[in-house]
């Protein structure tokens, strides 16, 4: 803890009303004893002022969690306690990382009554995942006559880390343990399948396949009767994330591959409460982490770390590599989910050549993001001959992008738009659905 002496605006002020005498005019001696007398005062008192200061007690700490989730905010809070006999006036700055964006001023002003403790809170957003460093708090203390202060520095430097949406994911948890997941928009029930054990016998509904209506029961009850078998568990779910160019771009201040972290985070947790084992490939130009398929609370906890820090490169993806690297290490059938972006047949040429390779022995599932801003120009009334044309472009963009989605679902690729807000809850009933039909 550095402290220096620091004058106040208001000594400056009175010394300099003391030199009004002085400009007067007539004998010399006696405004300059005036000057000096009063001068003297009210230095005297700048000194006793100070003596107040001088060796005050004064405590602080920066509570902060060593982890932030990505795009909310997160609360960081600043403990003062003055263990002296006297009051103090305070000025306090943070110095928080400058890639964070504050809900307040960072100039805090608070009065500290004799032996007294109080909190200073404020919330910090940040839009980018990685780790970061807290810097120094800079205080200035003012005792009661404001003549004179200290300026104090505190080292206290802290890292965090900034994580996907942890918030997300916890609740989640509560949710699952409370059975009150539908309430996000999962749709929830106990998920059968076709697997090899029997389970129990439903009515017809129009989505069920011809082959598991059980004749022999519908004939006795006079209606469509179905079987339903136990879901089969511990089967791969694989996770695709593209770090290319086209994933660096923003929606609300987030890049689109932080949308795409954060719903392949709360998949795997869901995947993992379903007994199935959670694989994950990050590439770009060319592999940037893999994790092959496995579950617990372990493998869960090592996808959050190595995600955590993925960061998009402004090179193309290169989806011949990744597939072929996958093909090499995952053998077994999965249901494969890629986050990507796409504009048209063209800029995705091979996207759209290679991802269907994976079919039929892999299931692949394409996600696509969709820009809402797009989206609400596509959709909008418009007048002026401005709006109109970007109106246009953007039906044009749209319609480009639900050609090369649909290029691909005729080659056997399950394809998905979803606004960024509605990314996770999708991509997770989708997953459900899948598992409900028993395709893997």
């Amino acid at each position: 803890m550095k402290i220096n002496f620091i004058p106040t605006r208001r000594l400056v002020f009175i010394l300099l009303l003391g030199t009004i005498p002085l400009f007067l005019g007539g004998p010399w001696i006696k405004p300059f004893m005036i000057f000096l007398v009063y001068n003297l005062i009210f230095l005297t008192l700048a000194v006793v002022d100070y003596f107040f200061i001088s060796n005050f007690i004064i405590r602080v700490k920066r509570i902060v969690k060593d982890t932030f989730s990505l795009g909310i905010k997160n609360s960081v809070k600043i403990s003062l306690s003055n263990k002296n006999s006297f009051s103090l006036f305070l000025q306090l700055k943070d110095d928080y990382p400058f890639q964070f964006k504050a809900d307040r001023d960072n100039l805090f002003r608070l009065y500290l009554s004799p032996d007294s403790t109080e909190e200073i809170e404020y919330f910090l957003t940040p839009y980018e995942r990685g780790k970061y460093n807290f810097g120094k708090m800079h205080i200035r203390c003012y005792s009661f006559l404001g003549l004179t202060g200290r300026r104090i520095v505190v080292e206290q430097r802290q890292k965090v880390r900034v994580y996907p949406n942890l918030d997300n994911v916890t609740r989640y948890q509560l949710m699952a343990i409370k059975g009150h997941l539908q309430r996000t928009g999962i749709k929830p029930a106990k998920i059968l399948g076709r697997g090899m054990e029997f389970e129990s016998l439903r009515d017809y509904l129009p989505d069920d396949e011809y082959s598991d209506i059980n004749w022999k029961a519908s004939a006795r009850r006079g209606r469509l009767i179905v079987n339903q078998y136990d879901e089969e568990k511990s089967q791969n779910i694989l996770i695709l994330i593209d770090a290319g160019r086209m994933m660096t771009s923003c929606v609300g201040g987030i890049s689109k591959l932080d949308y795409a972290v954060n719903t392949a985070l709360i998949l795997s947790y869901v995947c993992s409460l379903r007994g199935d084992k959670i694989g994950l490939l990050a590439f770009a130009g060319d592999i940037k982490s893999y994790l092959p398929p496995s579950k617990g609370k372990k493998h869960i906890q090592l996808i959050l770390e190595t995600l955590y820090d993925l960061t998009p490169e402004l090179v193309e993806p290169n989806y011949s590599l990744a597939l072929k690297f996958l093909g090499t290490k995952s053998r077994k059938r999965s249901l494969v989910f890629l986050f990507s972006d796409i504009m048209d047949q063209y800029s995705s040429e091979e996207l759209i050549k290679y991802f269907p390779t994976l079919f039929p022995h892999h299931i692949p599932f394409c996600v696509a993001i969709t820009d809402p801003v797009i989206r609400e120009m596509a959709t909008k009334d418009c007048t002026a001959s401005r709006e109109i044309y970007e109106q246009a472009m953007a039906e044009q963009v749209l319609w480009e992008r639900k050609k090369a989605l649909s290029i691909m679902g005729k080659k056997g690729v399950y394809t998905m738009e979803a606004l960024p807000e509605e990314l996770s809850v999708k991509v997770i009933n989708e997953y459900l659905k899948i598992k409900v039909k028993a395709k893997l």
